[in-house]
Order: C-alpha cells, then structure tokens, then sequence
C-alpha cells in the first residue's frame, strides 16, 4: 500500500494505491467519504445499493453512518477525502445564508464526474500531496485549498439542498457589495473564498455573486484575481531579484499553480513576472 496524507483544516486528503487488485470492507462510517478515481477503475458500494463503477475523473460520495464496501483494479489510484459532517453542514450554512432544516443527504453512492469547478482543486491538492515540502506546509494556503475543496463538492455533487443553493437571489445591496470589494482590494492575499467574503459582509453566496455581477460585470473570485494580479505586479516592480523571487510573489497573493499565474499576468501586462522583476534593479 502506498499512501500520501494531509490534514487541509477540517479535511483529511490522501492519495491511495495498493498495486494489487484489493477489496475493502468498512464498518460504519462517522463522515463522509470522496473517493475520486485518478487511474483504473473502482467498484463501491454503500449500504445495501447495487455496486457502481467509477473511471477516471469520476467521484464517489459515501454517506454518512452506512457501511461501505470497494474493490479496486491493480493499477487504481485514488484521492480520498474525509470531511465532518459539522464542517460540511457549517460550510453549506454559510453558502445558503441560512440555517439547515435537516441533515445535509448526498445522493446515496453518488456516481458523477467531478466537473470542471472542481476539477483545479482536485488536481491542486493531488499536486501537493505529492510534494512533501510545497503548499500544504503552508497553514493560510492550506486554509484556501480546504475551502476549495468544501465549495466544490457542494456546489458539484447532488445532494437534498441543490436546488435551494443554485436558486436565484436577489442582489446585494451596494453598500455591501462595496465593503465587498473594498476588503478584497485591502487584503488581498487572506485566503478568501465566496463563503468567507458572503460572510464577512453578512450577504448569502447567491446575493452576493449577484451583486458583483450587476456592479463589477463579473463574479467575485474573478474581481479578486485582478486585483490580485494587479498587487502582484506592483510588488513586482518594487522588489530586488536578489532579494524575492516570482513565485513568492504569486504564493503571497494566493496565486497556488505558478503556469497559470504566468499565462493570466502576460495576459494582463504584456510580459511575464519574470520580465517585470528582470526589470528591476
């Protein structure tokens, strides 16, 4: 068996292969349970359901307080998650604005594609699992990869509150969606997430995606990678090569894969960081 583990905040992340066809066998389980399938193929099993079969790119969500059973080909390679159910019911709170009137259900062993809002974390967290010394070591970018990870199984996996969570808003007041702006401008290297910044100027997710929307043209997150982007550059500017370096940079304002940071600011500045700090004397 070879496994790679991290604790991301409320979430325990591990990358998992045997090398061998293997069959596993769990009593019942106290949180839930992602398995994403990185390589083969993997039957699972929750409860009393039928067996399914999940293939690269494909997820699976064990429910809470029902045993589990998988079988693995020899060449699988799977991400497993562990996440409480306080932090993801909490989490799911803070999305919807609201308190939850019953248990958080996935659909019982979910079979879906992981989906491309969530697909980046999935690889981020496989990328840093595999290196010892990078992000995870980190506690404010491992806070910002435990967020990721929260929203997007949320937000991509079916479950009893889907429908309430992609339900139209009505937009934020302006005030609000100004401070909104106005604490991403100031701090723009804390780890922020949708959930956090909603939080911080008391809106939900929906209102305050909808207000950036009427205001900015845009969502949040995007509105945060340019300002972002337009921090990294001026500190690029004003820094010695002797003394920093690009990817330091980027990691300080929340920039976590360094080829799609150097794509976006050539986009933006028509050279790369590492031109822009050429630069400097």
């Amino acid at each position: 068996m070879e496994l790679v583990s991290a604790r991301l905040g409320e979430v325990t992340a591990g990358l998992l292969s045997y090398g061998q066809t293997i069959h596993l066998q769990t009593g019942e389980t106290t949180q839930f349970h992602v398995n994403v399938t990185l390589e083969g193929r993997a039957a699972s099993r929750s409860g009393s359901a039928d067996p399914l079969m999940t293939t690269r790119g494909q997820a699976i969500v064990f429910p809470v307080g029902e045993p589990a059973q998988v079988t693995w080909s020899t060449d699988a390679r799977h991400l497993c998650l562990m996440v409480t159910r306080a932090s993801l019911e909490g989490e799911l709170e803070q999305l919807l604005g609201r308190s939850l009137p019953r248990r958080l259900a996935f659909e019982q062993c979910l079979r879906a594609d992981v989906g491309h809002l969530w697909q980046p974390a999935i690889e981020l967290v496989c990328k840093e699992l595999d290196n010892p010394q990078g992000l995870l070591t980190r506690p404010r970018l491992a806070r910002h990869l435990e967020g990721l990870v929260l929203d997007g199984l949320l937000l991509t996996q079916p479950h009893n509150y889907q429908d309430l969570l992609h339900r139209a808003a009505a937009p934020g007041r302006p005030g609000a969606i100004a401070r909104a702006a106005e604490l991403l401008e100031e701090l723009p290297s804390e780890p922020w997430t949708v959930v956090r910044l909603s939080h911080e100027v008391h809106l939900s997710v929906r209102a305050l995606q909808y207000g950036f929307k009427r205001d900015f043209d845009m969502p949040p997150m995007s509105y945060l990678k340019r300002v972002r982007l337009r921090h990294a550059h001026r500190t690029l500017l004003g820094s010695s090569r002797e003394l920093t370096t690009v990817t330091a940079v980027a990691l300080q304002y929340g920039f976590l894969h360094m080829g799609r940071f150097a794509a976006v600011y050539r986009e933006a500045f028509g050279e790369s960081p590492s031109e822009t700090l050429a630069r400097c004397l």
